[in-house]
């Protein structure tokens, strides 16, 4: 394995990579290399595990190995279960007030992917998404104003935003994201039939309604596929690790998922990112269906993973979002579409002048267009910083066309003429 992480010493490297296996799989099967001769920057590795929002995760292990950081370890866990409970709080009122109004429904991810973890707690919980088919995605949104969940974001074909006490919600009447159409409509099809057959998991005490685990696992693959070109982090990849350690041995692979990922063209994203894990992340070695990945595609894989951070969260600056925005630059069309968005959302204006909001609103996507060129030559040596984004932008969009999740320069899927 060949990695170039933001881990600053190969020693570091070392100690976070085993830090989760040991965390994931327990000790009896990973233990730590902890002796007198082994000395870890933990500050380094904390700060890593932070950037992917999986920092809560090895919290016990840390308290151990690290006995003189330990109180720093227990309150950012605190804060992170307190939060954990908010969520699962606002999850259940949100089930409650659904099932009361006769609206089915299935929690997306989050509490979905916490199912599958040794602490569910302890896997750091971000809004709450669920899907509702769409003849009843009306009834569910009316039900949520007046409930008093305050909408967020203009209606686009996917998904709705609400805010309520805190939490985020997202209310989707669709979740698949393809280039093409066919496919899109393939998954979202296989997910709504699968609201026939919803299992009820319950965690601390929390009930609520997910897919059985074929849709759950296209679930938590479609999300990978949706996110990876834009930024995706290890909690993603560690959610579907732990799934396949769970629900998708050789069996299951072979005569339930993998027949439908090669319809959905997902096999080569599927097999490279599982064999990833196990070559990271100490996934078990009896899952064979992964040996036909090319090894230095999945070291290019995490090189990737490892430099985005949770949802692309390290690349918001710097060199790394030029390379975002060149990898835009490919779908003129989409490009504006996104920085029109981005204004709306970032634009102070906006805010300050609400009353001319209606007359600014159209120029959105300028002032953000102006807000990457001052970002872009505030830099030093603009010129040649350019340069090595546009190789960095080449070899990013070669290792997607590689796993065959590009969408940005073929144009994004269009339904009923809207596009998502």
């Amino acid at each position: 394995m060949n990695i170039n992480t933001n881990v600053t010493t190969e020693n570091t490297y070392d100690g976070f990579w085993a830090l989760l296996r040991s965390t994931l799989w327990g000790e009896e099967r990973f233990p730590f290399p902890m002796n007198q001769d082994t000395h870890f920057d933990w500050d380094e590795i904390c700060k890593e595990l932070a950037w992917h929002a999986i920092h809560v995760l090895p919290t016990d292990l840390l308290c151990r190995v690290d006995s003189a950081h330990q109180p720093r370890y227990l309150m950012l866990a605190s804060r992170s279960v307190s939060h954990w409970y908010a969520i699962m709080e606002g999850q259940k009122a949100l089930c409650e007030q659904l099932q009361a109004a006769e609206i089915p429904f299935v929690i997306l991810k989050g509490a979905a992917s916490a199912c599958y973890y040794p602490q569910p707690t302890y896997r750091q919980m971000g809004d709450i998404d669920f899907l509702v088919p769409p003849e009843h995605f009306e009834r569910a949104r009316l039900l949520m104003l007046e409930q008093n969940y305050k909408p967020l974001d203009e209606d686009d074909f996917r998904h709705i935003e609400f805010q309520k006490n805190g939490v985020l919600f997202e209310l989707h009447r669709a979740f698949a994201i393809f280039n093409d159409r066919e496919r899109a409509k393939l998954l979202d099809d296989l997910l709504f039939a699968a609201f026939k057959r919803l299992e009820t998991a319950t965690l601390e005490g929390y009930s609520f309604p997910m897919f059985p685990p074929l849709e759950n696992g296209l679930v938590l693959l479609g999300h990978i596929n949706q996110h990876l070109e834009e930024g995706l982090g290890l909690r993603q990849i560690l959610d579907w690790a732990l799934y396949v350690d769970k629900a998708l041995n050789d069996d299951a692979w072979e005569h339930t998922f993998a027949p439908i990922v090669r319809r959905l063209g997902l096999e080569r994203l599927t097999i490279t990112v599982t064999r990833m894990c196990q070559l990271y992340l100490g996934l078990r070695p009896d899952i064979t269906w992964c040996a036909s990945a090319d090894e230095k595609v999945c070291d290019s894989l995490m090189n990737y993973i490892m430099e985005q951070g949770n949802f692309g969260r390290k690349v918001d600056t710097g060199s790394h979002k030029t390379v975002k925005v060149l990898s835009r630059l490919q779908n003129i069309p989409g490009f504006f579409k996104r920085i029109q968005h981005y204004g709306m959302r970032r634009w102070p204006a906006l805010k300050k002048y609400p009353r001319l909001k209606p007359l600014l609103t159209p120029f959105a996507w300028f002032w953000q267009l102006c807000r990457y060129l001052h970002l872009g030559l505030k830099r030093e040596q603009p010129l040649k910083g350019l340069m090595q984004d546009v190789k960095k932008t080449r070899s990013k969009d070669a290792l997607m066309e590689e796993l065959g999740v590009k969408r940005i320069k073929k144009g994004t899927a269009t339904r009923d003429g809207v596009m998502y």
